[in-house]
């Protein structure tokens, strides 16, 4: 699932969605282009993002990660410095 952030979302936004879907279990990887935050949250099981603030828009399939993939950064280590 593809994850765009509103615009005029900062970087602790972006983290607390990371980290939600991360104690979920999933993988998460961000992107952060011209100051907006896409996450790709990736992972086996049904997502929902219904309650999370901050977003925009929600994109079930994965096809731009996977184009893009080198653009997009683990959110661990995206978010550690």
């Amino acid at each position: 699932m593809i994850i765009h952030m509103r615009k005029g979302s900062n970087r602790i936004m972006a983290e607390g969605i990371a980290v939600s879907f991360q104690k979920k279990g999933f993988d998460v990887y961000v992107k952060n282009g011209d100051g907006n935050f896409i996450l790709a949250v990736i992972g086996s099981e049904k997502i929902s993002t219904e309650g999370v603030l901050h977003i925009d828009r929600v994109k079930a399939s994965d096809e731009l990660f996977l184009q893009r993939r080198h653009e997009f950064v683990d959110a661990k280590e995206f978010f550690a410095d």
